[in-house]
């Protein structure tokens, strides 16, 4: 959530420095638009030298000022908004305690912990399952498993062999496991699939799917892969927040540089 908070600050406060380079170039005045017999007729409002509010009509051929006089309007209202907005959001990220719910049950003494099932489990407990967790992972063409990454298991292209190991360059903060299986629900029956990457914030406890769709020149594989987006859409699994999916083609070469923000975006949840 506090990630959320602060893409918000941001993307309010990059709204508001772009208003005020615009306020600073705007000229004075406002826009007034009167319709008359099915006619558009654009005024100039502003104030003399003395102070008295007069008018000035501006023909179509001024367009290019009318639509700077009506932005200027609509910059001033969303301005207004922008501040109070971004003054709110500034207070909840500062009162915003992310922790709450692991401190509230460590603070519990050892034998009421043992009888409570928090809702957030403690971070040693996560990543101790997560370590000891066995799983079988897809034994579908087992032939195309042999390309090695950092970590020691093998995958089936050279571009999940960079995404592992990115990955892997990230152990502190990220964990992946390969082809873990996830069960999920195909109009209402339950199928298992595997994701390429299942990964771990080891700070948040959050787990996000990786897809890499490597054979896009294929027809039938990205019919295939389409599919496979929906059943997770299905899930409610969203694209962007919860499966990161990157792609790949002849004429699109793998982008590394997509998969290091991508990366960056999943460990920035933690700052």
């Amino acid at each position: 959530m506090k990630n959320w908070i602060q893409n918000e600050i941001n993307e309010l406060q990059k709204i508001l420095n772009d208003i005020k380079h615009f306020e600073e170039k705007a000229p004075s005045g406002t826009l007034r638009i009167h319709n008359k017999n099915g006619k558009t007729y654009y005024y100039r409002q502003m104030k003399d030298e003395e102070g008295k509010m007069i008018q000035q009509y501006l023909p179509l051929r001024e367009m290019n000022f009318i639509r700077i006089l009506a932005q200027k309007s609509y910059c001033k209202k969303l301005k207004t908004k922008a501040e109070r907005n971004l003054k709110i959001l500034q207070q909840v990220e500062a009162d915003y305690d992310i922790g709450w719910m692991r401190e509230i049950y460590e603070e519990q003494e050892y034998q009421r912990k043992k009888l409570i099932t928090p809702y957030l489990k403690p971070e040693e407990v996560v990543l101790k399952e997560w370590e000891e967790e066995k799983y079988e992972q897809n034994i579908e063409y087992p032939e195309n498993l042999r390309y090695e990454t950092e970590h020691g298991e093998l995958v089936r292209s050279k571009s999940e062999v960079l995404i592992a190991n990115m990955l892997h360059q990230k152990k502190d903060i990220l964990l992946y496991k390969y082809e873990r299986p996830l069960k999920l629900k195909k109009k209402g029956k339950e199928i298992e699939i595997y994701p390429d990457f299942t990964i771990l914030n080891k700070e948040t406890g959050r787990i996000l799917y990786w897809e890499h769709a490597g054979m896009m020149d294929n027809i039938s594989y990205v019919g295939n892969f389409i599919r496979k987006q929906n059943l997770y859409i299905e899930n409610y699994l969203m694209p962007g927040r919860d499966v990161i999916f990157t792609y790949e083609s002849s004429e699109s070469p793998f982008d590394i540089s997509g998969v290091k923000k991508m990366i960056h975006m999943m460990i920035d949840e933690t700052e």
